[in-house]
């Protein structure tokens, strides 16, 4: 494969995909108009999404990774127009050309929101296509330059300013993967795509679960803020809320991946960039 297209490529994982990718394929980033476009390389051409001729541009790549989400956070927004109508409109425009869909998902039940619900009807829609697609099932990614409204970015902005921060119990287990391994995960799904089939499911995660309460206490520590001002248990579980999310990573681990960097040393690091950012 020489050719790729990414959609959220202005998006915390699809740039540090391009970054990651930029010096061995030719890439071309999806975008929507007035996107951030000042983190990405200069190499990788820019097309915005509804502009003349952007559907031909998708057909001519191997392969694209759809790594635009919608959470459904924003006045108005529609999940299942972005994370349903979207995509399906690229397997349309492919749906006769040689070209490999990796579609980012979510490890989510399709119970828990809209959001994730919208996740799995795609995931089931896509099968009706001739296109080869991959799902990728990513746990909580974090690192460095992550959004602010992101849990773990969250709580140490939180801490750094001094705020009382009002949590539920936080028993939930969740596998966080700090980015750099994530996008090795990404490259290595890349390039071992001839050995996946068409809708096969590959974990993506660091393979293990931490209690939330654990990972708020480890980052309380490093930051050296009081735990009187963290109250566990102030507000209520979700609704369907998951208790326990983790990745199986056989395939990836078959593929010859594995995670370098632990929970610890990810949190250190992304303290370490919020504190020079804050400065």
């Amino acid at each position: 494969m020489n050719s790729i297209v990414i959609t959220g490529g202005t998006g915390y994982l699809g740039r540090n995909l391009i970054q990651a990718l930029s010096n061995s394929y030719k890439l071309t980033a999806l975008i929507r108009p007035k996107s951030n476009i000042s983190l990405l390389p200069q190499s990788v051409e820019l097309v915005e999404i509804g502009s003349a001729g952007w559907l031909e541009k998708i057909k001519k790549v191997d392969a694209i990774f759809h790594c635009a989400t919608n959470y459904g956070r924003g006045v108005g927004e529609n999940v299942f127009t972005g994370n349903v109508e979207f995509p399906l409109k690229m397997l349309r425009a492919i749906s006769d050309k040689a070209v490999v869909l990796f579609n980012i998902d979510t490890s989510l039940p399709k119970e828990v929101s809209d959001y994730s619900y919208s996740k799995w009807q795609f995931r089931q829609l896509s099968k009706e296509y001739p296109v080869k697609v991959v799902h990728i099932q990513s746990e909580y990614f974090y690192g460095p330059g992550d959004g602010q409204w992101k849990f773990i970015t969250w709580c140490i902005r939180e801490m750094m300013a001094g705020r009382d921060i009002k949590l539920s119990a936080c028993q939930q287990k969740r596998d966080f993967i700090y980015i750099d391994d994530a996008i090795l995960g990404l490259r290595i799904i890349l390039e071992n795509c001839g050995s996946l089939k068409s809708q096969q499911t590959v974990q993506l995660g660091s393979g293990i679960a931490y209690c939330l309460k654990d990972v708020v206490r480890k980052i309380a520590d490093l930051l050296r803020f009081p735990e009187d001002k963290i109250h566990f248990g102030a507000l209520p579980y979700r609704k369907n809320e998951v208790m326990l999310s983790c990745a199986d990573t056989t395939t990836l681990r078959g593929l010859k991946w594995s995670p370098s960097t632990d929970l610890e040393k990810g949190l250190a690091k992304t303290v370490d960039f919020e504190k020079l950012t804050d400065e």
